[in-house]
Parts: structure tokens; C-alpha cells; sequence
């Protein structure tokens, strides 16, 4: 893929709830112009952010008891990246003036990253080609498509808030029995201590008997193997990561017969006897076709 319109600079082209500037290329509707054309017109939208922080596992790598102590090292075996997505898709019955009957516009994307992360360490200088340790990736210019309506078209919106993670804590029921509680993710994503390992691994940071914190992902995105710096990532990396989201977004079949798709927030848990988190935010329709790169 050819490098793109993706740099590192802090630049918010959205406002709240997906209220695009009406400059945008190509949409703006054509009012009083002679030989207008008013429709109807199906309409085609999406866009997407990713608010993403990059996150450390650990596994023990040595431990020396003593009756005066006990010292235990840790290696980082590997980071990734945890994701809060949002998503917008909808296909629309338009009656507005345009001068031309078609017309396709790719998404684009700009990343607004961060070269420090959570706690304030830095890695590196960021690049274009660098998300850094945490930031987001915002859509520059919605995917746009018009053309006629046709009498087999339907109209549809799906708007998406989502994560690849899942976390919740073990509590009892009135039956008392044993439980999973989901919460809200944003509360411990960026949180090295409780997310670098489960609480019930050897060596964790928090004991599963004073925080029950449970996690489980979706789908790994862009690991990176050892600890962390800049000049590990790459452009390309840093475009299947974007890639990897949109497609979550969507959901689709993986070679077990599964649809991987994002966790609502916070997370939807299956009643008992299945008891797990369920990932099912999904918009079915988003179609990572359309991202452009270019």
C-alpha cells in the first residue's frame, strides 16, 4: 500500500455524535443550480476512531525465596495494542440537489499520537509511520458513495462503541453462587498493573483474592515481541493495525467457524452455565474496503 494522509499531529476532524463539516468533498448538496439533479439518492457513510494504548505482558523469569525475602524478575515477553473503537455506518434514502448523479470519496485516516505512555515514560521519537504508546486514529474524511436509489435498496444505521478487551470481577448471586460481573473497560485499560497479566497467573502484579479483575481479548493487535520502542513499528504495521479494527468492526469467520467481532462497553456476559464474556458489538455493514490509504 502506498504511504498516505496518516502523520503524527494532533488534529480533531470530527465533532461529537458524527457531525462531519459540510466542506467535505463532493457532498455538498447543489441548491438553485440549473440542471440539478434532486434524487432520490441512496447514500453510503462510515467512519471510524480508535483510541489505543499500547500495553506490556509479562512472564516470570526468575525468583529467589529466602526466609528474609522473596525477589522475583519479570521479562516483558511481548506488547499490544488495547483499543476503545467507535464506528459509524449508514446507508440512507436522500432527496437533495446534486450537479452529477455518482460519487465515491475513500476514508481516510489521520493518527494524533502520544510519545509518552500512561505513566509517563517515553520510547522514542514518533514518526508517520509510529502510533507511539498510546493515542488515536481518527478519520479524516468519511467514506462517501451516492448514486440512484434503487427500489431494492433498504435503509440502515449501526453505530458502534466497542473494545477488544473484556473486564469484570467474580461475585456471588443470590443462590450464591459464583459469577462473572462485567465493567467498564475504560476504567482499567490503562492500567499496567492489572492488565500486563490475569490475576491468576504466576507473578501477577494484583492477586485474583484482592482484585478478581478478569480479561480476555478478542484478537491480539499488533504485537510486538520483547519490550517496547519506537523503532519497532512500521508503516505497514501500523496500517494493518487500522485494518485489523475496521475488521473487527465488521466481524468475520475465522478458521474455527468463529466471527471475532468487538466487546460492547462494558462487555455483554453470557448467563450460567456458559458464564463468559460475548463479544457482540458489531457493524455488520463497515466495509474496510473502502479505507484509503492513498
Amino acid at each position: 500500500m502506498a504511504n498516505g494522509p496518516i502523520g503524527v499531529r494532533p488534529e480533531r476532524v470530527a465533532a461529537p455524535g458524527g457531525t462531519w463539516d459540510a466542506s467535505v468533498g463532493g457532498i455538498v448538496p447543489v441548491s438553485g443550480q440549473i440542471g440539478a439533479l434532486s434524487g432520490p439518492w441512496y447514500i453510503e457513510q462510515q467512519w471510524m476512531t480508535i483510541d489505543y494504548t499500547r500495553i506490556p505482558h509479562f512472564n516470570v523469569s526468575s525468583t529467589t525465596p529466602s526466609l528474609s525475602g522473596y525477589d522475583t524478575g519479570y521479562n516483558i515477553d511481548h506488547t499490544e495494542l488495547f483499543s476503545i473503537i467507535t464506528a459509524h455506518h449508514e446507508r440512507r434514502k436522500v432527496y437533495e440537489n446534486h450537479s452529477v448523479s455518482t460519487f465515491t470519496q475513500g476514508q481516510k485516516f489521520i493518527v494524533d499520537a502520544v510519545s509518552a505512555d500512561p505513566y509517563g515514560t517515553t520510547y522514542g521519537s514518533l514518526n508517520t509511520s509510529t502510533l507511539g504508546p498510546q493515542g488515536k486514529v481518527l478519520t479524516s474524511q468519511p467514506y462517501y458513495f451516492r448514486r440512484d436509489w434503487y427500489i431494492t435498496d433498504t435503509e440502515a444505521i449501526c453505530d458502534l462503541y466497542g473494545s477488544n478487551i473484556a473486564v469484570g470481577a467474580s461475585a456471588l448471586d443470590s443462590t450464591n453462587c459464583m459469577i462473572l460481573r462485567s465493567n467498564e473497560q475504560t476504567s482499567y485499560w490503562k492500567d499496567f498493573d492489572r492488565m500486563s497479566a490475569h490475576p491468576w497467573d504466576k507473578g501477577a502484579l494484583v492477586r485474583a483474592i484482592e482484585d478478581p479483575t478478569k480479561l480476555r481479548e478478542t484478537l491480539t493487535t499488533y504485537p510486538l515481541a520483547g519490550g517496547y520502542s519506537v523503532a519497532q513499528e512500521t508503516f505497514i504495521g501500523m496500517i494493518n493495525y487500522i485494518h485489523t479494527c475496521g475488521a473487527l468492526v465488521t466481524g468475520w469467520e475465522d478458521s474455527l467457524g468463529q466471527i471475532p467481532r468487538l466487546y460492547e462497553i462494558p462487555a455483554q456476559v453470557l448467563p450460567l452455565p456458559n458464564n463468559h464474556f460475548y463479544p457482540s458489538a458489531q457493524c455488520i455493514n463497515y466495509n474496510n474496503n473502502h479505507h484509503d490509504y492513498t
